[in-house]
């Protein structure tokens, strides 16, 4: 099965994903870059739509690092991509933003659940207002945990199953060709592979999300956490004997960010893997798909046209002869 093959591959992608990882940051870089000036120049007429673009911007950051997972992954298997590394910004841009308006939709449609289950006037609910647009929304989770909790799984699990859908489209947008050999589409292949894909995403955004506290809680049984404490003290004696204080965290916050970022990694590959899997697969059945050329058949060789001549000839040849009395 693709989910459990998935696991195997994506160890091959792991590998030579941190072998453009460099090239993936410094791309990163100039995409962070280039979203700030434009989201700043839409906040000053459009504020609404520069939120837009900021969220699109921030969830196209992410596809970018699915993209190019995806196409180490399919160049391990010897499927030769049509564009460049900086043709992958703008797929990366227009799926982020696709993606972006269903964040909001999700955000919006969480916080309506959240209002019309929850027994306040208008009242109570303008007293939970903040500084922030967020402290609304942390004020209602506040009240009714449970709920939100629930909303919020089901929210994610949408967004995740949208992920999904959009996994093979990131994948002919990553080499710049459909299944079908044909330049990329957009949205062409949306929801193959869906049930081996979900799985795949859903474990790979929770192992992202828990990849922080799994390292911070690593870190006790490494000593990471002893060298912290041991370097704190030893600062704070150079400060009571008045010498320069110094705090050298800097191989165990190494450390803890190589770990992140390795299981991080990971997790993108995992995701990587399935959607290269179906991929492939979708080239496989395409060709088996494909319809057989029919035969050519030999051209047969022209008969000489008869000549005049010979027409007449067989003509009298034919005609019934007279005989004389």
């Amino acid at each position: 099965m693709i989910i459990f093959k998935a696991f195997l591959v994506s160890f091959a992608i792991l590998w030579r994903y941190l072998l453009v990882l460099p090239l993936l940051l410094v791309l990163l870089v100039i995409f962070g870059i280039v979203s700030v000036v434009i989201s700043a120049l839409l906040g000053l007429f459009a504020p609404f739509l520069s939120l837009v673009f900021a969220m699109a911007f921030g969830v196209a950051s992410g596809i970018v690092a699915v993209m190019v997972g995806l196409r180490i992954g399919l160049q391990s298997y010897h499927v030769r991509p049509r564009n460049s590394y900086a043709g992958l910004i703008g797929p990366a841009v227009g799926y982020g933003m696709f993606e972006a308006l269903l964040v909001l939709l999700m955000l919006a449609a969480t916080i309506a659940v959240l209002i019309a289950a929850t027994p306040l006037d208008i009242d109570q609910l303008l007293e939970m207002t903040g500084p922030t647009d967020t402290d609304v929304l942390a004020n209602l989770y506040e009240y009714n945990t449970a709920l939100a909790v629930v909303v919020s799984c089901i929210a994610g699990g949408i967004v995740a199953a949208l992920r999904s859908a959009l996994m093979v489209p990131l994948a002919g947008a990553a080499i710049g060709q459909d299944p079908g050999g044909r330049s990329h589409t957009p949205f062409y292949g949306f929801g193959q592979g869906f049930g081996a894909l979900f799985p795949l995403v859903l474990i790979s955004q929770v192992g992202v999300f828990l990849s922080v506290p799994f390292v911070i809680w690593i870190a006790g049984p490494l000593g990471i956490w002893d060298s912290i404490a041991e370097t704190q003290a030893d600062t704070a004696g150079r400060l009571l004997e008045g010498r320069d204080a110094y705090m050298p965290y800097a191989l165990d916050v190494g450390i803890m960010a190589a770990m992140y970022l390795g299981l991080a990694l990971y997790f993108f590959s995992l995701q990587c893997a399935g959607a290269v899997l179906v991929y492939l697969r979708e080239i496989e059945d395409g060709t088996q798909r494909a319809p057989e050329q029919p035969r050519m058949q030999e051209p047969q060789p022209e008969q000489e046209p008869m000549r005049e001549t010979d027409m007449m000839a067989l003509m009298r040849s034919r005609m019934p002869k007279k005989h004389d009395e």
